[in-house]
């Protein structure tokens, strides 16, 4: 009888203690097009976890004339803990999404912090067209996307990518395969 009482127990306890965990740290950011233009007047969104759809963001901005954007860190308070044996707590997780035409798209992925503050995600968005769909890819402390300088090589073809401003440095060599 008592292993019975206690079986729901040793699966996972709910504890009446609250804590907050940062979902995604403060932000800013900057959208350009690859000629280093800034992109004026596009919808920045944050949601919480990786691979979000961008449908439910928890934070909103749109890029100012530079092409700048600011956020807040998101925080979320949980009023019940769980305590799973065995079970190490994921920290938690956001998708920065950007504006692509009519869409919002998610572009980035990032992390926030389990216990206090998470540090400041400085990020780095290109917008570019591809079969004449606008896309966005970015770069930031966690995520690196943008490669700029290296080159690529494809059977008896070979190229460079150029340098560009906005890939904060980042350097690599590709090599393709196909």
């Amino acid at each position: 009888m008592v292993v019975i009482l206690l079986a729901p127990c040793v699966a996972g306890c709910p504890i009446p203690i609250s804590h907050t965990e940062t979902v995604s740290p403060p932000i800013v950011g900057i959208v350009r097009w690859p000629d280093d233009r800034p992109v004026r007047n596009v919808p920045v969104a944050v949601t919480a976890g990786f691979g979000s759809t961008c449908a439910e963001p928890a934070l909103r901005d749109s890029t100012d004339a530079a092409g700048r954007f600011s956020l807040p860190a998101a925080k979320k308070t949980y009023h019940v803990s769980w305590v799973i044996p065995n079970f190490d707590r994921a920290v938690p997780a956001y998708t920065l999404c950007i504006g692509t035409g009519d869409t919002v798209l998610p572009a980035y992925a990032g992390l926030g912090a389990l216990q206090g503050d998470a540090p400041l995600d400085s990020i780095t968005c290109v917008q570019w067209s591809w079969r004449d769909s606008l896309r966005a890819a970015c770069s930031g402390n966690i995520e690196r996307s943008l490669v700029s300088g290296g080159r690529w090589i494809d059977g008896e073809e070979a190229g460079r990518y150029p340098h560009h401003p906005y890939a904060r440095g980042l350097d690599a060599t590709r090599q393709r395969t196909g």
